[in-house]
């Protein structure tokens, strides 16, 4: 059994789109929303298990309010069907991440909105040494400086 990743193509954006609309039912994704996917190809990743395609993480790029000579990332969505969660796939997509941004020194942090309900993606992040940085009643976002 084996995790691997793949770069998201014209050929398989179809994919993510109904990746999307099975791990987050209740939201809707623009159009828009893909094409920069597509546009900006290194910030998403399709995740594999067995060489079939079971997940995706999409992320941005942007400035830091308080200091706009530093960029974070912000993690748009992590999501991995349900039959292949606890299998490595979401910390495989993570990892991708993270190794992102290494190559980039300007990029300071990372962080992600998650409701607060969700609680297996909050301890997926916290594994991975994210910290809570501010709740609301429906959500939390966690941080992690680099």
């Amino acid at each position: 059994m084996s995790v691997s990743l793949g770069d998201l193509t014209p050929n398989n954006i179809k994919q993510l789109k109904v990746l999307n609309s099975v791990i987050f039912p209740e939201k809707k994704f623009e159009e828009s929303y893909y094409k920069d996917c597509l546009e900006k190809l290194e910030w998403s990743q399709l995740g594999f298990f067995n060489d079939v395609n079971v997940g995706g993480i999409s992320y941005i790029e942007e400035e830091i309010p308080e200091n706009k000579d530093q960029l974070r990332v912000n993690i748009k969505t992590l999501g991995v069907l349900p039959a292949y969660r606890r299998l490595g796939v979401a910390s495989e997509l993570l990892k991708y991440v993270f190794d992102n941004c290494k190559e980039n020194e300007k990029i300071k942090e990372i962080y992600v909105q998650i409701q607060q309900s969700n609680e297996s993606a909050i301890n997926l992040f916290k594994k991975n040494n994210f910290e809570v940085k501010e709740k609301d009643q429906d959500a939390i976002i966690l941080i992690k400086n680099l």
